[in-house]
């Protein structure tokens, strides 16, 4: 039995007769006087002339044929099976539907998909196109994932996994141009590692020393994550010395979150090629909703003085 095909399921002890009679070979409509109790959706083996119309056995009239129920006919049949042999019926013969050795390997190959022989479920049954009407779950039974259809749907999300050194990747898919739309619950916010980018100065405006040369409040977006990364860039480079800059919580307890400052070398526009990088303090790094951050510049290139400058970092969920 295939992975797509059903169990059959159908009534006990059914039985009905032939409405017309039947010869031999695969043009003969073979149609049933009853199919109430019989499976219509799946391949199915029936009995005739087992038994007369007097429960008397008759066992060399008996055939079996097997096919599948289409209104009140046997369509897409095949004659002799089982063992029997094809021969002819008159009309008002017995058909029986009788669980034979056929019914019990359907469901020997039904339950041997996804596990061995000795029972053992298969991790990795390779499911083509499985369905899943309304959600996945956890192991505890709650709801990971919901999943709401659309009837005429022709657009959907793409997931695809990568080799090592590359990424994978969500991808909206169907038609040409697809978009990918993300709604949020209620007053809550959808947050993700994100870059946010502080101008300090102008890029014609020297910079100079001093603290909360910029500010910035932290967003619903960002609660709850740390700063992972920090840089600063200017737009025209300052000579000999370094600029340096501190990024400072202004709402808890006005902590230094470095505890090594940002540097941008002499005749350098960004802090990427700072001889000294900047260390980020792990034990001031968390932003709430409402912190105020300060931009404090604690040094500036003795020669030229940097013109224009913009602090940037990044926010992430631990």
């Amino acid at each position: 039995m295939a992975i797509t095909d059903k169990f059959k399921k159908g009534e006990s002890l059914f039985s009905t007769t032939l409405s017309s009679g039947i010869g031999t070979g695969t043009g003969e409509t073979i149609t049933l006087a009853s199919v109430t109790g019989l499976p219509t959706d799946t391949e199915i083996t029936l009995t005739l002339d087992r038994v007369d119309a007097n429960g008397t056995e008759t066992p060399s009239n008996m055939e079996r044929i097997t096919g599948t129920i289409v209104g009140s006919a046997l369509t897409s049949y095949t004659r002799g099976t089982d063992g029997s042999t094809e021969q002819s019926h008159s009309a008002s013969a017995v058909i029986e539907y009788i669980f034979n050795a056929q019914d019990l390997n359907d469901i020997i190959d039904g339950v041997l998909i996804g596990h061995t022989q000795a029972g053992v479920h298969e991790a990795d049954l390779p499911l083509t196109t499985p369905r899943i009407t309304t959600s996945i779950d956890d192991s505890a039974g709650n709801e990971l994932i919901k999943v709401t259809a659309t009837g005429s749907a022709i657009n959907e999300v793409t997931l695809a996994n990568a080799a090592a050194g590359n990424s994978p990747t969500v991808t909206a898919s169907g038609e040409t141009n697809v978009g990918m739309d993300f709604k949020m619950k209620g007053t809550e916010y959808m947050r993700k590692p994100t870059i946010v980018h502080i101008p300090a100065f102008a890029p014609a405006t020297d910079t100079e020393t001093g603290n909360g040369r910029a500010m910035f409040e932290i967003p619903e977006e960002l609660d709850g994550m740390n700063i992972t990364a920090v840089g600063a860039y200017v737009y025209t480079a300052g000579v000999t010395g370094t600029l340096g800059v501190q990024i400072r919580n202004t709402t808890q307890s006005d902590a230094d979150i470095l505890s090594t400052v940002i540097t941008i070398d002499t005749t350098e526009e960004s802090s990427r090629t700072a001889a000294t990088p900047a260390v980020i303090d792990t034990g001031e790094d968390d932003l709430q909703t409402a912190d105020i951050l300060a931009i404090d510049v604690d040094a500036v290139h003795s020669g030229t003085a940097a013109k224009g400058l913009t602090v940037w970092f990044r926010g992430e969920l631990p």
